[in-house]
């Protein structure tokens, strides 16, 4: 990449992440910077290869990456995801965390407009098609989405979504999403939402033994005490009964059980989203 080529790649970066910082102008945005690395406390030396990440704004320091490391701002992320969500499906509804002292952000939008039945999974209990776009600046995850749903009875982020519909690339210079694929991958999935509710729906016909239910509660990422209070969590989508009161236990109940007690129950928004991936892979596999 020549200078000037460079000089137009930032500027252009620049344009974008002014534009993201108008749309949403109550999120607080790091500035991040990659610095050179020295060791040595009295004679410095300079450690070829590698780059120090952190925030210009108060000094965080985020990472150490290769100089081969392509930073990504998180306005970038936000505005790649904005503009590859098709418009003929209506209006939707963005919301932005960042998280973990800046390094994480998470974008998730909704689509209140698309018709309900599309995503009943069983009478009164309804899902809406979700899309999550996450990025790092400490490598702890990679840029990528996720397609999934909501549950809209309590807004439980149930993120039921297979590996076979992510999208993710490392952060090297070079490895790219472009926006013609997640603009193709999010109007495959909210065209094809049914057949992802499908899964859901078998998950709400499939009554799980006794024995069933504890192995499955057990391997969910909650402490014990945690554990039983999910078993005795009023569920929102069953008329307020919980799941030792049902006389029939299903795979749909546990998970509703579980999402609904991360996202109202856990402190913290970095462990309630992180807790969402972690469910949902232990009841897929289940």
């Amino acid at each position: 990449m020549t200078g000037e080529e460079r000089m137009l790649m930032e500027d252009q970066i620049e344009s974008i992440r002014g534009k993201i910082h108008i749309q949403f102008p109550n999120i607080e945005w790091p500035e991040p910077v990659m610095e050179p690395v020295y060791s040595g406390r009295l004679k410095k030396t300079l450690i070829e290869g590698r780059l120090a990440v952190k925030d210009l704004n108060n000094g965080h320091f985020f990472d150490i990456v290769s100089d081969r490391y392509h930073l990504v701002t998180h306005e970038e992320v936000v505005h790649d995801m904005l503009t590859a969500v098709p418009t003929e499906f209506g209006k939707s509804n963005v919301d932005i965390f960042i998280y973990d002292n800046g390094a994480r952000v998470r974008t998730n939008v909704t689509f209140p407009d698309l018709p309900a039945s599309i995503g009943e999974i069983k009478e009164g209990d309804i899902v809406n098609p979700r899309i999550s776009a996450y990025s790092s600046y400490n490598r702890s995850t990679h840029q990528g989405i996720a397609l999934g749903g909501e549950q809209l009875i309590c807004s439980n982020g149930l993120v039921a979504f297979m590996e076979s519909v992510r999208n993710k690339r490392k952060h090297i210079i070079g490895s790219t999403i472009t926006k013609e694929q997640l603009t193709e991958e999010i109007a495959t999935f909210l065209t094809d939402f049914s057949k992802t509710t499908d899964l859901w729906r078998s998950w709400a016909n499939r009554q799980l033994a006794k024995t069933e239910l504890e192995e499955i509660v057990e391997a969910l990422p909650f402490s014990e005490t945690e554990q039983d209070k999910l078993l005795e969590l009023p569920l929102m989508n069953n008329d307020g009964q919980f799941i030792k009161q049902l006389e029939k236990v299903t795979l749909w109940d546990v998970n509703s059980a579980a999402t609904q007690y991360a996202r109202h129950e856990v402190r913290g928004e970095q462990r309630a989203i992180d807790l969402e991936e972690q469910i949902a892979r232990v009841i897929y596999n289940a």
